[in-house]
């Protein structure tokens, strides 16, 4: 059966013409700021996150401290080898 690993992507957007990324955190665990992707273009991170093998699976639109915070939601298969191989390691 297929296993997926999830990634949750929270940011602000400060120009929207441009689409450049402000206030950058991700999460799989905890929230961590990115802040090597702020001050960058939302196309370039999606791109680079597709790259990754990850595939984006939700948009919700939320309104926080005034701004409109975006939100994506991406998931990518665990592959069966990694898993076993973490699974057989002591």
């Amino acid at each position: 059966m297929q296993q997926w690993e999830y990634l949750y992507v929270r940011f602000y957007i400060e120009d929207e013409v441009k689409c450049i990324l402000t206030r950058v955190y991700a999460s799989k665990d905890e929230p961590t700021p990115l802040p090597e992707w702020e001050g960058k273009n939302l196309f370039a991170f999606l791109n680079d996150l597709g790259q990754q093998g990850w595939e984006m699976i939700e948009a919700p639109y939320t309104v926080e401290e005034g701004q409109s915070a975006k939100r994506l939601i991406f998931k990518r298969p665990i592959q069966q080898r990694r898993f076993r191989l973490a699974r057989n390691k002591k």
